[in-house]
């Protein structure tokens, strides 16, 4: 899924097809349609993305694995073999692990 400006796209489609008031007045209009279908479309509540690295703990009570941290929300993930791991995102609350 992506997040689109609808406003700036029924812009550019009234710009493109040089029909701008298409919807109001023309009902068979393919291009009308076209916009009737972008405004009806559904909307979605984004959220702003979190951001966070994993932070190794000091201490571990496994010998051959490693705890780390989520720097945004706390919580701990377990790895059992370090070699290879790569989380880009936390799976407890979606922060995108790219350290800002």
């Amino acid at each position: 899924m992506r997040l689109i400006d609808a406003d700036a796209l029924l812009k550019d489609i009234g710009n493109d097809y040089g029909c701008d008031e298409c919807e109001a007045s023309c009902k068979g209009c393919m291009v009308g349609k076209l916009k009737r279908n972008v405004k009806d479309a559904p909307t979605i509540k984004a959220e702003p993305v979190r951001h966070g690295k994993w932070v190794e703990q000091e201490h571990s009570d496994w010998e051959y694995s490693k705890e780390y941290r989520c720097s945004n929300c706390g919580k701990y993930r377990l790895v059992t073999n370090p070699v290879g791991w790569n989380w880009n995102y936390c799976p407890n609350c979606g922060a995108r692990m790219d350290g800002e």
